[in-house]
Order: C-alpha cells, then sequence, then structure tokens
C-alpha cells in the first residue's frame, strides 16, 4: 500500500472516530436535556399541585360551630303566641304565673308592628294615669322581660284577662312577673292585677308597654284577674274592683265601654276563660262598666 492509500486510511478512520464521538455526547446532552425538563416538570407539577391545596384551603366555606350562643335566640324566647303549650310552666298557687299571659310572643320590633299590626286610629294618647287611693303601685324592676320601659303611645281598648292559675294571689303573680328579669326565659306583664280581696295592682305604668297582649301590646292596657277555680269565673271582689277599674280606664282615655275586649278577641285563646264559654257574662260584665261609668261620673275622686 502506498504512502497516500495509508494517509487515506488514517483520514477516513479519524474521520468516523470523530463523528462516532460526536453523536455519543449528542445523545448524552439530549438525554442529559430531556432529565432536566422532566425534572422541571415534575417540580412545576408538585407547585401547582401545592397552590391548588392552598388555594381550596383559603376559599373553602367554614363550618359554624353549633355553639349555645348561636341557639340562644330560639331556646330562650316562645317562637309563637298561639303554639307555646300553656304547661310549660310550674303551677304553684303563689308564685305561678298566668299561663295565657306567658304565651305572649315577644315584642316586635318597630318595623314589624308597622307590617303586621293594622291598629285603627284611637281617640287617645297614652299616658300615665293619675295614682288613686285604692289602687297600690307595686311597678317592676325595669328589665327587658316584663318591664321594657318601651313607650305606649297610644290605648284604643283596655284588654281582660284570667292569670289561669286558680287560688293565686295578685301579689303571687306579681313576682312572678319581677323573677323573669333573672330567669330571662320569655316576656310577660300586664298593667295591673286585681286579687281575690279586690286588691289592685299596678305593675307596669300605663304609659309603657307591657307583654300580655300580643301583636296589640302597642295600643292596649292588660288587667290580669284571679279566680278561685278552673272554671274562670271572677268573684264578687275581683269583679267588683275589676268593673270599676275597667270604668276609670275608659273615663281616663276618653274610651266607651265597647272598648273593653278580651284577650280571645286579638289572640283567639280561651281567655278569660269563663267569659270565652260565657258570652253572655261577657256582655254582661261591658253593661256593668258601661252602667259604673254613668252613675259614677267622678270616679277619680271617690273613695274605696
Amino acid at each position: 500500500m502506498t504512502s497516500k492509500e495509508k494517509r487515506f486510511f488514517v483520514t477516513l478512520l479519524t474521520i468516523m472516530a470523530v463523528a462516532i464521538l460526536s453523536g455519543s455526547v449528542l445523545i448524552s446532552l439530549k438525554t442529559r436535556n430531556e432529565n432536566r425538563e422532566a425534572a422541571r416538570t415534575t417540580a412545576s407539577s408538585e407547585n401547582r399541585d401545592t397552590d391548588s391545596q392552598a388555594s381550596s384551603s383559603d376559599t373553602a366555606p367554614s363550618v359554624t360551630e353549633n355553639t349555645p350562643e348561636s341557639q340562644s335566640s330560639s331556646e330562650t324566647v316562645p317562637s309563637s303566641a298561639d303554639t307555646q303549650p300553656e304547661d310549660t310552666i310550674p303551677q304553684t298557687a303563689e308564685t305561678s304565673p298566668p299561663t295565657e299571659s306567658a304565651t305572649v310572643q315577644p315584642e316586635p320590633t318597630e318595623t314589624q308592628q308597622a307590617s303586621v299590626l293594622p291598629v285603627p286610629p284611637g281617640p287617645s294618647q297614652g299616658k300615665a294615669v293619675q295614682a288613686l287611693s285604692w289602687i297600690t303601685e307595686a311597678y317592676l324592676e325595669p328589665n327587658e322581660y316584663s318591664r321594657p320601659q318601651i313607650p305606649l303611645t297610644q290605648v284604643n281598648n283596655i284588654v281582660i284577662h284570667w292569670v289561669a292559675n286558680p287560688g293565686s294571689t295578685a301579689e303571687g303573680n306579681r313576682e312572678y312577673f319581677e323573677n323573669l328579669k333573672t330567669n330571662e326565659k320569655i316576656k310577660v306583664s300586664s298593667h295591673y292585677i286585681i286579687g281575690p280581696e279586690g286588691e289592685i295592682l299596678s305593675i307596669v305604668p300605663t304609659n309603657e308597654v307591657a307583654y300580655c297582649n300580643y301583636p296589640r301590646n302597642n295600643d292596649t292596657v292588660s288587667i290580669e284577674n284571679c279566680h278561685p277555680d278552673w272554671d274562670g269565673k271572677f268573684n264578687d271582689k275581683t269583679y267588683g274592683a275589676l268593673i270599676r277599674l275597667s270604668a276609670y280606664l275608659c273615663e281616663q282615655y276618653g274610651l266607651p265601654a265597647d272598648a273593653l275586649i278580651r284577650h280571645h278577641d286579638v289572640s283567639g285563646k280561651d281567655c278569660p276563660k269563663y267569659y270565652v264559654e260565657h258570652p253572655e257574662a261577657w256582655e254582661q260584665l261591658k253593661e256593668d262598666v258601661r252602667a259604673y261609668m254613668q252613675t259614677h261620673p267622678d270616679i277619680i275622686n271617690e273613695m274605696p
């Protein structure tokens, strides 16, 4: 082989070796690049998963705990004046509540009153009537549950109730209303309570709302009456005091005897029981008030 041929073969082998080496380098670089790209893809995917989890945690709705605070309004206040059971309050002769009144729903807001209470215009403005010797002032301590001190700006009717607690006294029922400030379970009260001896307690001033006649608490004055037994008929002393007090209030507010109504006439409750079951006795009661007003034109100055 000539020297020329040898140089040719050496050059060819060199070119082949360089080509093979270059191919190996290219393959190595390609593999390295692929590995780097795969690593970046994996890292990016992990970052996206982490961000997605964080975003999900930030935007997920929170769960409200069933705390006592969140339940307090439904647990402490009767939801309806007409559906509250009448046997939820234990009955005792001296301290148990007037059952019919104890079912009174809490006083609505001014907005609610405007929307649910179409009160006809009345002839009188709410006022505190003059204290008399035959009426004992025994005002409840101001509190949210029985004497909220909400102004009573107008009086259109006088509402008659029974205490639904046979044999109880005016003082015993008054103490029940007073104790609501610490029991804090229901809202109930009355302007007056008449006892079995004809005693009259004024426990909420008549220029303030009493929780006794929902949804007419804001334009009525209420009178609770004690009774000896479950038929609900008032005894002679209680009845006589009721006629006199009703006549006096009608005179003070410029109302006729027909402005007297039963709790039943507002809420449909069986209150006052005897005078719901005996409508003729109710009509006679109003007639007796009318007659008293005619024969006692100066009630305010009369002694018992």
